[in-house]
This record gives C-alpha cells, structure tokens and sequence, in this order.
C-alpha cells in the first residue's frame, strides 16, 4: 500500500494511568521537575514513575548516554506505564 499512512493512537489516560517521567536530552532544574510533578499530581496522575536518572546532569546533558538510554528502555519495557513524559527534547 504504497503511498497509505496510518495513524496510530496510544491509550486514554484517566486518573489510574502510571504515566512514566524521565529527561532525555538537556537537564532541568530540580525544582522544575519538583513544581512539573506536582502538577501531575493535581491533575489526578498519581501514578507516576521517574526515570532512576530524571535529576542527572553531565556536562549538557541529562546524565551520561547510557543513563539517559537506559531510563528510555526501562520506560518502554515497564508495562505498567501507560504513557511517557520527556522533560526537555522529548
């Protein structure tokens, strides 16, 4: 079907998804992070997972490559997480 696309949709969220966190690329400021999760939190995701590496900084970067790709392969392994968040180049 040469010329076709597809549209593919991920799940709902609803206040019982386990939304995953994690910051691929740049870092951020812990107390972003902080105010960006508590956000989360008061639009009923209380469900949420941070990647083991979200306040890493090296150099530019949100921790070191193998970090940062281990915290993007743990998220798409989990299958408890129904969605994922990028902080930052996501």
């Amino acid at each position: 079907m040469e010329g076709d696309y597809f549209l593919l949709k991920g799940k709902c969220l609803n206040e019982n998804s386990t939304i995953g966190i994690l910051a691929p690329a740049s870092p951020e400021k812990e107390n972003f992070i902080n105010n960006k999760l508590s956000l989360f939190k008061s639009l009923c995701f209380s469900n949420i997972k941070l990647g083991k590496h979200l306040y890493n900084k090296h150099d530019y970067l949100a921790g070191n490559d193998k970090d940062r790709a281990s915290d993007i392969n743990d998220m798409f392994n989990d299958d408890s997480i129904d969605g994922i968040i990028c902080f930052r180049g996501g």
